[in-house]
């Protein structure tokens, strides 16, 4: 029979954010595109983002 191995992997990211300092869309921009840069860099990387 054939034999196979699959691979599985996640990014995670969390924002915490007062309601009044930002809008909603720039804080979800913000952390998405850290987290894409941080994932390609090394994937066992953990980040905090102060803002």
């Amino acid at each position: 029979g054939l034999s196979s191995q699959l691979k599985v992997e996640f990014s995670m990211g969390f924002s915490v954010y007062s309601k009044h300092s930002c809008h909603l869309n720039e804080v979800i921009k913000k952390a998405d595109k850290d987290m894409y840069k941080i994932k390609f860099k090394d994937k066992n990387f953990k980040r905090i983002f102060y803002n």
